[in-house]
């Protein structure tokens, strides 16, 4: 059985205790002892190329995250302006009409719900239309 330089003392060949694994923003330190020979050493094993693993540091990775809350927010604030506007329009609207139009906020509104169907209808033949192509 062979083991790895991290693994092991370099005199002895006796596996190392861990003392302690230190957290760092570039990585992670372990540091750890030989049972038998009492020699201590810090290893950055957990980040080696030569073991076959190949992890980012934390700090890229945090900036990979914030960069996709980033996005999510910006896309967030898009549709709830959207949808604040939307209401703002409906509301001028179903104002000018009342006031200017003569017609009821009742009529409006069965006038609007009866207009919905329609408009669904319309949205969702494109919604099916783009899919295809």
């Amino acid at each position: 059985m062979s083991l790895d330089r991290c693994d092991a003392c370099s005199y002895c060949q006796t596996r190392f205790d861990i003392i302690a694994v230190k957290f760092r923003m570039n990585g992670v330190r372990m540091v750890s002892t030989c049972p038998i020979c009492g020699i201590a050493s810090v290893d950055d094993c957990g980040l080696s190329k030569d073991r076959g693993r190949q992890t980012r540091p934390l700090f890229s990775t945090l900036s990979m995250v914030l960069n996709m809350i980033e996005t999510l927010n910006s896309q967030f604030k898009y549709i709830v302006a959207f949808v604040v506007a939307a209401v703002v329009v409906a509301a001028v609207l179903r104002h000018t009409i009342h006031v200017y139009g003569g017609i009821s906020r009742g009529d409006i509104c069965v006038a609007a719900l009866i207009a919905l169907g329609p408009a669904v209808a319309v949205f969702l033949f494109f919604q099916a239309r783009s899919n295809r192509g």
